[in-house]
């Protein structure tokens, strides 16, 4: 038998250190790969919130767009209803104005007929009082 050779000290830990470095690059590659990961993973799901939120905001700006044309639409539709309206009160009030002035034209003409006759009845009494007061002048005289 032969007796087993003495160990080679140096060579063993150089061998030690050489695992040991493996370790370590091994380790921090693993690191470096998990570091990579978590930013790989971190940009990826900001792109998609940045391109969930882009997609909001589109939405959101075509709903916005979709009411300004509604707004606008009513706004027009408003617009030329309370021209009508305008229209509409302009020529009742024209109207308005027309039968007020028939209504006093009627009204003075009657005014007048009846101020006519009752000076027409004044007239005549006042007459019929004078003939009544130069009969009884006209007696006593003559007494």
């Amino acid at each position: 038998m032969d007796p087993l050779p003495e160990p080679d000290v140096q060579s063993q830990r150089i061998t030690n250190v050489g695992a040991i470095q493996n370790q370590n690059n091994t380790l921090a590659d693993l690191q470096t790969q998990r570091v990579q990961q978590i930013t790989q993973r971190m940009a990826q799901r900001h792109q998609e919130w940045n391109q969930k939120r882009e997609q909001r905001n589109q939405e959101w700006n075509q709903r916005n767009e979709q009411w300004n044309q509604r707004n606008e639409q009513w706004n027009q539709r408003m617009a030329q209803r309370n021209q009508e309206w305008n229209q509409r009160n302009e020529q009742w009030n024209q109207r308005m104005a027309q039968r007020n002035q028939e209504w006093n034209q009627r009204f003075d003409a009657l005014r007048n007929r009846q101020n006519q006759e009752w000076n027409q009845k004044r007239e005549q009494r006042n007459q019929e009082w004078n003939q009544r007061f130069d009969a009884l002048r006209n007696r006593q005289n003559q007494e």
